[in-house]
Parts: C-alpha cells; structure tokens; sequence
C-alpha cells in the first residue's frame, strides 16, 4: 500500500512539473500594442519584445499615413513615432527572424488615434 501511494505521488510531481515548463514553440513577440491615443505634437515610443530564441531579428516599421503619424528613429525593436494631425493610422512591424535555424517572418500592427489636446475651463 506504502509503494502504491509513493507511486501515485511521484506520478502526481511528474505531471505538475511537465504542465509548468512553458512550450516554447508558441513564443511570440509581444508589446505592440493592437491600438493607443496619442496626441498632436507628441512623440511617442512603440516597443517590441522578441523571444530569447528567436536570432538574427531585424524588423521593418511603416505607418500607414505619414501625415497622421510620422515613424522617426526606427531601430531594430523600436520605433518613435511622431503625432502629427487628428486622424488615424496603422503602424506595423514586420519582423523577420531565425528559430531553430528556419527563417520566419511575423506581421504586428498598432492601430493609432491621434487626438488635438483640448484643455476645460472653469468659470470662477
């Protein structure tokens, strides 16, 4: 009975540490927002996480109106990206990566909102 209840034991810690180990093939980037507000004037930063097991990362930022929101300082995980008018626009990041030797790519988008600022007034 006392090796039928180890057993069961051992058994019970086996599958608790299986279920705990993240699946790594289902890592993606992460921390582009799908959508934010920004308003006019402002410069704003758009950032992307990649997995420690993607290599050779490089990625493409482009905005899908310029005169809404303007892309400056594009680095390979970041983006500045400049409000310029009231409107919206789509910036994406297309990342091109290696996993396990296969090359991949991988299309994130950022829906963006540009907002005039408004200030209220009250009557004192």
């Amino acid at each position: 009975m006392k090796a039928m209840k180890k057993a069961m034991a051992l058994g019970l810690a086996l599958a608790m540490v299986v279920t705990a180990v993240p699946v790594t093939d289902a890592q993606a980037a992460t921390g582009v927002a799908k959508s934010k507000n920004y308003y006019v004037g402002k410069t704003y930063t758009l950032k992307l996480t990649t997995p420690k097991t993607w290599k050779s990362v490089s990625t493409k930022w482009t905005t899908s109106k310029s005169s809404v929101a303007k892309l400056t300082s594009k680095k390979a995980k970041s983006v500045k990206v400049t409000a310029v008018k009231k409107g919206t626009a789509t910036v994406t990041a297309k990342v091109t990566y290696k996993k396990s030797g296969k090359k991949s790519t991988k299309t994130y988008k950022c829906a963006v909102t540009v907002k005039n600022p408004s200030i209220t007034m009250k009557k004192d």
